[in-house]
Protein backbone atom coordinates (compact mmCIF):
# COMPACT_ATOMS: atom_id res chain seq x y z
CA UNK A 1 0.00 0.00 0.00
CA UNK A 2 1.14 3.55 -0.73
CA UNK A 3 -0.12 6.78 0.81
CA UNK A 4 0.56 10.02 -1.05
CA UNK A 5 -0.50 13.63 -0.68
CA UNK A 6 -1.56 15.37 -3.90
CA UNK A 7 0.83 18.27 -3.18
CA UNK A 8 3.77 15.81 -3.21
CA UNK A 9 2.91 14.51 -6.70
CA UNK A 10 4.65 16.41 -9.51
CA UNK A 11 2.32 18.64 -11.52
CA UNK A 12 2.71 18.50 -15.29
CA UNK A 13 1.19 20.09 -18.37
CA UNK A 14 -0.94 17.23 -19.72
CA UNK A 15 -2.11 18.90 -22.93
CA UNK A 16 -2.75 22.41 -24.29
CA UNK A 17 -5.44 23.31 -21.73
CA UNK A 18 -4.91 21.25 -18.57
CA UNK A 19 -2.31 20.66 -15.88
CA UNK A 20 -2.45 17.73 -13.55
CA UNK A 21 -1.00 15.40 -10.97
CA UNK A 22 -1.27 11.67 -11.68
CA UNK A 23 -1.23 8.54 -9.56
CA UNK A 24 -1.79 5.12 -11.08
CA UNK A 25 -1.58 1.37 -10.90
CA UNK A 26 -1.58 -1.07 -13.79
CA UNK A 27 -5.40 -0.98 -13.84
CA UNK A 28 -6.57 2.49 -12.81
CA UNK A 29 -5.38 6.10 -12.99
CA UNK A 30 -6.47 9.14 -10.95
CA UNK A 31 -5.59 12.64 -12.16
CA UNK A 32 -6.11 15.86 -10.21
CA UNK A 33 -6.67 18.36 -13.03
CA UNK A 34 -6.77 22.17 -13.22
CA UNK A 35 -8.16 24.00 -16.26
CA UNK A 36 -8.53 27.72 -16.98
CA UNK A 37 -11.85 29.32 -17.91
CA UNK A 38 -12.57 29.92 -21.57
CA UNK A 39 -10.87 26.79 -22.88
CA UNK A 40 -12.79 24.41 -25.13
CA UNK A 41 -12.69 20.67 -24.45
CA UNK A 42 -12.62 19.05 -27.88
CA UNK A 43 -15.26 16.35 -28.39
CA UNK A 44 -13.51 13.00 -28.21
CA UNK A 45 -13.94 9.32 -27.36
CA UNK A 46 -11.60 6.77 -25.87
CA UNK A 47 -11.54 3.04 -25.26
CA UNK A 48 -11.38 3.26 -21.47
CA UNK A 49 -13.92 4.21 -18.80
CA UNK A 50 -13.76 7.68 -17.23
CA UNK A 51 -15.32 9.07 -14.05
CA UNK A 52 -14.89 12.80 -13.32
CA UNK A 53 -15.53 14.38 -9.91
CA UNK A 54 -15.79 18.20 -9.88
CA UNK A 55 -13.96 19.92 -7.00
CA UNK A 56 -14.27 23.61 -7.98
CA UNK A 57 -15.35 25.72 -10.94
CA UNK A 58 -17.84 24.93 -13.69
CA UNK A 59 -17.70 23.01 -16.95
CA UNK A 60 -20.30 22.84 -19.71
CA UNK A 61 -20.29 19.25 -20.96
CA UNK A 62 -22.08 17.30 -23.62
CA UNK A 63 -22.08 13.62 -24.43
CA UNK A 64 -23.21 11.69 -27.46
CA UNK A 65 -26.85 12.76 -27.08
CA UNK A 66 -25.98 16.37 -27.99
CA UNK A 67 -27.49 17.89 -24.83
CA UNK A 68 -25.31 20.22 -22.76
CA UNK A 69 -25.15 20.21 -18.97
CA UNK A 70 -23.30 22.51 -16.60
CA UNK A 71 -21.41 20.60 -13.92
CA UNK A 72 -20.11 22.14 -10.70
CA UNK A 73 -18.50 21.10 -7.40
CA UNK A 74 -19.85 17.81 -6.09
CA UNK A 75 -21.09 16.61 -9.50
CA UNK A 76 -19.79 13.31 -10.86
CA UNK A 77 -19.81 12.45 -14.57
CA UNK A 78 -19.58 8.87 -15.82
CA UNK A 79 -18.32 8.20 -19.35
CA UNK A 80 -18.28 4.53 -20.35
CA UNK A 81 -15.68 3.63 -22.98
CA UNK A 82 -16.69 4.88 -26.42
CA UNK A 83 -18.94 7.72 -25.18
CA UNK A 84 -18.32 10.95 -27.13
CA UNK A 85 -17.90 13.94 -24.79
CA UNK A 86 -16.56 17.49 -24.79
CA UNK A 87 -17.48 21.02 -23.80
CA UNK A 88 -16.02 24.20 -22.34
CA UNK A 89 -14.40 25.39 -19.11
CA UNK A 90 -16.81 28.08 -17.85
CA UNK A 91 -14.92 28.94 -14.63
CA UNK A 92 -11.39 28.05 -13.55
CA UNK A 93 -11.86 24.42 -12.58
CA UNK A 94 -10.33 21.62 -10.59
CA UNK A 95 -11.51 18.04 -10.84
CA UNK A 96 -10.44 14.43 -10.42
CA UNK A 97 -10.45 12.26 -13.54
CA UNK A 98 -10.33 8.50 -12.98
CA UNK A 99 -9.56 6.17 -15.88
CA UNK A 100 -9.68 2.38 -16.15
CA UNK A 101 -7.50 1.17 -17.67
CA UNK A 102 -5.08 4.14 -17.37
CA UNK A 103 -5.33 6.88 -20.01
CA UNK A 104 -2.37 6.32 -22.37
CA UNK A 105 -2.46 10.01 -23.44
CA UNK A 106 -1.31 11.06 -19.95
CA UNK A 107 1.54 8.52 -19.61
CA UNK A 108 4.79 10.38 -20.21
CA UNK A 109 6.82 7.76 -18.29
CA UNK A 110 6.53 4.98 -20.91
Amino acid sequence: MAILHWNDVEERQLNDIIRGRIVKTDNVMACRITAKAGNPIKTHTHEFDQITHMIRGKLKFHSGDGEHQVVQPGDVMIFPAGTPHGGEVLEDAEYIDMFSPPNPDFQWDK
